[in-house]
């Protein structure tokens, strides 16, 4: 496919084929967009006429928004922290 300006002729006398896109290619950057912006994945999910839920999740789910940050705030919270001292020496290191 090749886009040509109004009068006719290609934009700086160049052409510019574009690549060929599958039709699933179309289907799951739909769906990608969907799930980034937020859309219910139920929704998605049948849109796209999944059987399961849990196919779209397993297929998407790395789009949700939040996800990345809930499993860093998670592990954030497995790292002990040093607690501050009010007697003025600092907190023990390596257990001793």
């Amino acid at each position: 496919m090749v886009f040509r300006q109004r009068a006719g002729g290609h934009p700086q006398g160049i052409q510019r084929p574009l690549r060929s896109v599958r039709l699933h290619d179309l289907r799951h950057g739909t769906a990608s967009l969907m799930t980034a912006a937020g859309v219910d994945v139920a929704v998605v999910s049948k849109v796209l006429r999944h059987a399961t839920i849990k196919l779209t999740v397993d297929t998407y789910g790395h789009l949700l928004p939040g996800v990345g940050e809930a499993a860093a705030d998670q592990r954030s919270g497995m790292i002990p922290r040093a607690t501050s001292r009010t007697d003025g020496h600092s907190p023990a290191k390596n257990g001793a």
